[in-house]
């Protein structure tokens, strides 16, 4: 008994890992060689790049909502003025 489910586990394991060969790496048949495949169209640099606020970017994340309620609502308070970056 013993040596028969080891021979379907051993089967069962070789379809697997078939499946996962044939999808190159895209397959989740086996969670651990799972990858993600790059997506050339989101550049992780340029993205943080336009977060913080650097280069042709303009004020970014962190400037445009580091201001209290009254400047994001467009409701200004006399005397009160916006940090020039």
């Amino acid at each position: 008994a013993k040596v028969a489910a080891r021979a379907e586990a051993k089967a069962r394991h070789r379809l697997l890992l078939r499946s996962a060969a044939v999808a190159n790496g895209t397959s989740k048949a086996l969670a651990s060689g799972y990858v993600h495949k790059a997506d050339f169209a989101d550049n992780k640099h340029a993205r943080a790049l336009q977060h913080h606020g650097y280069g042709g970017f303009g004020g970014g994340a962190h400037f445009t909502m580091g201001h209290s309620r009254q400047f994001q609502k467009g409701v200004r308070v006399k005397g009160v003025v916006l940090r020039k970056a």
